[in-house]
């Protein structure tokens, strides 16, 4: 089908379509209008159909209530009779009969009658049935049947229905007849259908007219236009662009295309031009993509093969190659300074000081943000300290804007091939000297030196060996006693992970729960706690317990899932079990903090806003998320004796934990005096070394045994074990 359309030219593919939408157009609407002059005829056939048996009912009528008696010789039947025939021979082409009912029928058979009249057709028979008028067209006949039934209409004379009732047991609403009539429409039909013919032979003459004039106005005033078009585009495709492009000044489809032409030919003028010029280009856009944009030094790429290349050509000449990775230090601080623009002087003024002492002698890149790399080839001669401290002397006061900057920089070095033989590692080595520098104060400069690795390593072997302890049991869990202030009674339990390395001994959480988030090993941890210290404290009736929950852990989609599942499996009532939030969770993108709180709240379990004050927003998150408690960070506890705004910050904290019906826990308390302080700002629970160091499970269960007696002999009875549940 598409290559048959192809071969057909592009006059006859438009006089086909004009012609198909002008057919599809005509014969609609001789459609239409056939429908409503056949719908006219047929409503006229069914009025005169319809007033024939009116007249047939009101004659009928009037003969019955004039009747004499019944039978053959009955005068309202001889009148029906004959007014039926009379109106069937006066009339053009309409016939009318009536019809009797089954107990009529009945009636006549019973009295020898020979006037019966069953319904003629399946017409009379479905009004019959339905005792309701019927009409239908079959062939040029238009049918119309209309029953009598008892007590309606016509019939419902009281005479008539008693007359009937009593001679022929018909009852009311039951069928005593029909009028039929039918009217012969083949006069109208054949008008109808030689209108029809009219209508499409008109039809047929205006198609012919219309797509023979738009054949003419095709060939003559679009196509003749389009071939002289045709030509001048051939004529641009051979590369010919001295013949002019006609119809330039029309203003329709053939203008806009004629012009189009003429914008090619103007872009093949265009690219001999561009052709001159492409070189030149070609080289810019190399350099812009090898080079920092700013500072127009090498950018990592360009910097890491010309490094390569000189390791390479060291490694053969027997020399070295120094890599330094230079920061400028508090550039956020010059920035803040000097603004963004002048921060950008500074960087570009670090730069052409680099690549102008260096010259030839070395590259130098700018390695993103505020950092540069340098490479230099250091011969058998060359000190490698001496070469530092030239880099570092012209590094200095930067003139940005007629003011000098106090600018100083951080280096740190390695050589190859000592320090590595790969640019990557050349580059790692030179950031950890990096580090170093900065370490000792910043200013200054460090050689890469293999003990900087240790730092990477220790941390590598914590990582290695903080699963292993997991995979075999090495962790464990303690719990430090929460106190209320009123009676020092233990109310609940903070439950805290801690790790005894084989080797190293007491790891801090500090050290190890850092390493756990990065990795991802933080889920499974915070799942053993969790369910390890509902488990155990599920055994203390009535004792709280508190876990802290990090930011990785509410990302885990299954996590409030768990959650449940912990408190159906152990037992422990959801109100006895209070997660610790701290502000890290709102500061997470990936986390839905209300959603999730919510979720936790639903189950039950009280939510603690721990760390309170250490943050920014903390007032925002006690009025926006649903938290029980308030624990008061022990850097305001630890120095509130001592430090006036420290005391007012916790009592104010205190009284906004009161107002919002909030219970206030405050944490590292060391001290008699920090108690009694925190007792008279009204203080509700305190924690920390003064009262308990953390107890492993053992040692809880005897301090709880021992609270309990002490209680019990204060209230002079013998002691309960209400926390008693064993170990």
């Amino acid at each position: 089908m598409k290559k048959l359309a192809e071969r057909i030219p592009l006059t006859w593919t438009i006089v086909l379509v004009v012609s198909l939408l002008l057919a599809l157009g005509q014969g609609a609407g001789i459609a239409i209008e056939s429908l409503r002059d056949y719908q006219r005829m047929s409503a006229a056939s069914k009025e005169r159909a319809s007033a024939a048996l009116d007249m047939l009912e009101a004659v009928h009528s009037q003969a019955m209530k004039e009747r004499l008696g019944l039978g053959d010789g009955d005068k309202a039947t001889a009148v029906l009779d004959g007014a039926m025939k009379r109106f069937s021979a006066a009339s053009d082409g309409t016939r009318l009969w009536v019809f009797m009912g089954p107990k009529v029928l009945d009636y006549q058979n019973a009295n020898g009658s020979n006037d019966e009249e069953p319904p003629a057709d399946a017409v009379d028979r479905a009004a019959a049935n339905t005792l309701r008028p019927q009409s239908t067209i079959t062939g040029s006949t238009f049918r119309l049947s209309r029953p009598i039934v008892l007590g309606e209409g016509a019939a419902g004379d009281a005479s008539c229905t008693t007359c009937h009732t009593r001679s022929m047991n018909v009852k009311a609403g039951e069928l005593l007849g029909g009028y039929s009539a039918a009217v012969d429409m083949t006069k109208q039909l054949a008008a109808w259908k030689a209108s029809l013919a009219r209508r499409a032979l008109w039809a047929v003459c205006l198609l012919i007219a219309i797509v023979g004039a738009a054949t003419l106005l095709l060939t003559r005033f679009a196509l003749l236009p389009l071939s002289q078009l045709v030509t001048a585009t051939k004529s641009l495709a051979s590369g010919h662009t001295d013949p002019p492009i006609p119809y330039l000044d029309r203003l329709d489809e053939l203008g806009s295309l004629a012009r189009a032409l003429d914008m090619f030919k103007r872009s093949i003028v265009a690219r001999r031009t561009l052709e001159v010029v492409n070189a030149d280009a070609t080289r810019k856009l190399e350099h812009m993509a090898s080079h920092d944009g700013l500072t127009g030094l090498p950018n990592r790429v360009l910097f890491a093969e010309r490094v390569k290349k000189m390791i390479v050509q060291q490694a053969a000449d027997g020399g070295q190659v120094a890599v330094f990775r230079i920061d400028i230090d508090h550039f956020k601080d010059c920035n803040d300074r000097l603004g963004y623009a002048g921060g950008d002087v500074v960087l570009q003024a670090v730069a052409e000081r680099l690549a102008r002492n260096l010259g030839e002698k070395g590259v130098a890149a700018r390695h993103g943000g505020d950092e540069f790399a340098v490479a230099m080839v250091l011969g058998p001669d060359d000190d490698s300290g001496s070469i530092a401290d030239q880099i570092m002397s012209f590094l200095q006061a930067m003139p940005v804007e007629d003011q000098q900057a106090a600018v100083t920089v951080s280096a740190g070095i390695a050589l190859a091939p000592c320090d590595g033989d790969e640019i990557e590692s050349l580059l790692r080595h030179a950031e950890q000297a990096l580090w170093g520098a900065k370490t000792d104060g910043r200013g200054t400069y460090r050689f890469f030196r293999p003990q900087m690795n240790e730092a990477v390593d220790a941390k590598r072997d914590l990582e290695s060996d903080l699963y292993r302890a997991f995979e075999d049991g090495g962790l464990e869990l303690y719990y430090q006693p929460i106190q209320s202030t009123g009676d020092r009674s233990i109310v609940a339990v903070e439950a805290l992970m801690r790790w005894r390395h084989p080797d190293k001994g007491w790891i801090s959480p500090a050290d190890f729960i850092p390493i756990a988030e990065a990795n991802g090993l933080i889920i499974p941890l915070g799942r053993w706690l969790l369910r390890r210290a509902c488990q155990e404290v599920a055994r203390w009736p009535g004792l709280k317990v508190a876990v802290n929950v990090s930011p990785a852990q509410l990302r885990d989609r299954e996590f409030v899932g768990f959650l449940s599942t912990v408190l159906g499996e152990t037992g422990l009532e959801p109100g006895r079990l209070e997660l610790e939030i701290t502000e890290g969770v709102f500061l997470d993108p990936a986390i839905n903090p209300l959603t999730i709180l919510r979720q936790v709240k639903a189950l039950g379990v009280g939510l603690a806003m721990d760390d309170f004050g250490t943050g920014f927003s903390s007032l925002t998150y006690l009025q926006k998320y649903p938290f029980d408690k308030i624990k008061i960070d022990r850097s305001f506890v630890g120095v509130m004796t001592t430090d006036a705004s420290a005391k007012a910050i916790v009592g104010a904290v205190i009284g906004l934990g009161r107002n919002l019906k909030m219970t206030t826990t405050a944490e590292g308390v060391e001290t008699e005096e920090q108690l009694e302080a925190l007792r008279r700002e009204g203080c509700d629970q305190v924690q920390g070394y003064l009262l308990s160091r953390p107890l492993d499970a053992f040692q809880l269960a005897v301090l709880l045994k021992e609270q309990e007696e002490a209680a019990a002999r204060s209230a002079g009875r013998s002691p309960k074990a209400r926390r008693s549940g064993g170990l």
